[in-house]
């Protein structure tokens, strides 16, 4: 599936995508379209995109990664869509910055590789729910997973469950960084945190998708654990069994041509 038709154009979303249409390793199978999708924060969709989610992408679940103040600043209702929130309140990020008078592109590049060494470790719960409802709620019906951004918690998520279904870790990065085709950082030469100011450079590496991020992630476990895979069967419940439900739920085998 070409990145042009995985992007899915939703009045309201920047970062709205079908992880549909990726490969397993070994070529057999293929994760199914509509199904899966990832965004950006569904509180900004109009009326219009509302029509979208519900009659084309015909969503039955969807799980918000976003934080209390998140959801306050933007609430949203889907009829007849099941919301989850599972949050990752966003002090994983503003406790880094509300003590520094500045920051500029070299230190947000600090900040975000001290928070990736930690954050599987540190969100491994959030993320065993996320895959408990995959699993025990919306068996293979159409969910969508979203924070604000659809990058790091978002993009973590989608990483994760591409990996549990044995698509590449190559594929798998590759759809970590398509948000930077997707996502429009603030244009402003700078942005305030508290009393923290943020420079233009450090503005577009904290709005952006880092690949070192994801590297991060899953190096800080394999280092922990032995592999990904290994953390996902101690830490999220991921066994033989959770896995190949994950799979029939998620996976349609490639017809021979």
């Amino acid at each position: 599936m070409p990145n042009g038709k995985r992007i899915i154009r939703v009045e309201g979303l920047q970062n709205c995508r079908d992880l549909g249409g990726y490969r397993t390793r070994d070529g057999k199978h293929v994760v199914k379209y509509g199904h899966l999708y990832r965004s950006d924060n569904v509180g900004g969709v109009t009326p219009e995109g509302k029509k979208t989610l519900l009659e084309s992408l015909r969503l039955k679940y969807i799980i918000d990664f976003r934080g209390t103040d998140e959801k306050a600043r933007s609430s949203y209702t889907l009829a007849g869509v099941t919301y989850l929130p599972i949050p990752i309140e966003t002090c994983f990020m503003t406790e880094h910055l509300l003590n520094k008078p500045s920051l500029d592109g070299p230190s947000a590049e600090a900040v975000l590789r001290r928070i990736a060494t930690t954050f599987l470790i540190d969100f491994k719960d959030v993320y065993k729910r996320f895959f408990d409802v995959l699993l025990k709620e919306a068996k293979g019906e159409p969910v969508l997973f979203h924070c604000t951004a659809g990058k790091d918690r978002t993009g973590v998520a989608a990483a994760l469950l591409l990996t549990a279904l044995d698509v590449p870790e190559e594929t798998v990065m590759e759809d970590f960084m398509l948000t930077n085709q997707c996502y429009v950082p603030p244009s402003c030469e700078t942005v305030h945190v508290g009393n923290c100011v943020i420079s233009k450079e450090a503005v577009n590496l904290l709005f952006g998708a880092q690949a070192f991020f994801l590297e991060l992630c899953f190096g800080e476990v394999c280092k922990k654990y032995g592999s990904v895979k290994e953390y996902m069967k101690k830490e999220l419940g991921l066994g033989v069994k959770q896995l190949q439900k994950l799979r029939s739920y998620y996976l349609r085998p490639i017809s021979p041509s």
